[in-house]
């Protein structure tokens, strides 16, 4: 009613972007790619407004936050999309995205680094995600390292800060998912320890965090490296870990690591023991089924009910 009251017009965005993450989770939580559409409308009409009030109030900073707020949530519904869809045209548009949201960032961080010195670590951490997942892997990796010596400078000016130990062992995750990428392989190992003892640290304080993603990864691709250097029982060891840590998760998301985990322990071991293989292959298999039941399984692993089906017939 009164376009030129920014205060209203700030709530009103503030509003739509909270409605778009809401969304956005639910979507998620259900596999619901039309959902996830809804999140994206609603981001990017916060965007858009944010963008005019931002250039029509070069001073307020208000503006300027809600840009980098819409920026981020509608890359993160754009990423969820084209990861979901295996979309490439969603991908490259959440990194343009969260480029826009560093630019922001950036500048705010300029004006106010003590103020704006989380939100630069984290559009880092965003932009070098999308870029992994377009496959823009040395990119990736220098967002990454920037995004780690910031996080590590927040935690040690805080030390008992948990989130922020926590988000410097998320930030190894994704450099070493950069150089995994890269099959640097050392220095990958390297980083991906370095986020399992990170995780040790933090589970101990805050035991609620147990199934944090980045964990079970790291572990699956250090797994991935001892069965490569002929390790196999120490590979086994590493799939076990990730088996309990999840065994009894509702979340989507873990429920298909634990499938894809059963899976890898039961390829490792059929060679020594068709029968315990098989026995992972039919826990894999009842996995894959309830996901595809409760209309969570990804259009990525469509295959994966009847290649394992196939795997437990033979």
């Amino acid at each position: 009613m009164q376009p030129s009251a920014s205060d209203a017009r700030i709530a009103v965005m503030n509003g739509r972007l909270f409605l778009a993450l809401a969304q956005m989770e639910w979507a998620n939580a259900q596999n619901d790619i039309a959902r996830l559409r809804t999140a994206e409308s609603l981001a990017a009409n916060a965007l858009a407004a944010a963008r005019q009030l931002s250039a029509t109030n070069p001073g307020d900073e208000r503006p300027q936050i809600l840009v980098q707020k819409a920026c981020q949530y509608l890359a993160y519904t754009e990423g969820d999309t084209g990861e979901r869809t295996g979309d490439l045209d969603y991908l490259a548009r959440a990194a343009r995205h969260h480029q826009e949201e560093l630019g922001v960032v950036r500048k705010l961080y300029a004006r106010n680094p003590n103020r704006y010195h989380r939100n630069l670590a984290d559009a880092l951490a965003d932009l070098s995600r999308a870029l992994y997942v377009l496959g823009e892997s040395r990119p990736s990796e220098i967002a990454a390292r920037e995004s780690l010596r910031n996080f590590s400078e927040i935690s040690a000016d805080d030390p008992e800060n948990i989130e922020a130990a926590r988000d410097v062992f998320v930030a190894h995750w994704h450099l070493a998912r950069a150089l995994a990428a890269q099959h640097r392989d050392m220095e990958a190992s390297s980083e991906f320890e370095k986020v399992l003892s990170g995780y040790e640290w933090v589970h101990q304080q805050n035991p609620v965090d147990e199934a944090f993603q980045v964990v079970p990864e790291s572990r699956d691709q250090l797994a991935a490296y001892r069965m490569a250097g002929g390790h196999r029982q120490a590979a086994i060891a590493l799939y076990q870990r990730n088996i309990l840590m999840l065994a009894k998760s509702k979340k989507g998301t873990e429920k298909i690591t634990l499938a894809l985990d059963y899976a890898l322990v039961g390829d490792a071991t059929v060679d020594i023991d068709k029968s315990k293989a098989k026995a992972y292959y039919e826990q894999a298999a009842a996995l894959w089924e309830s996901l595809l039941d409760a209309h969570q399984l990804p259009a990525r692993w469509a295959n994966k009910p009847a290649e394992m089906r196939r795997a437990v017939s033979r």
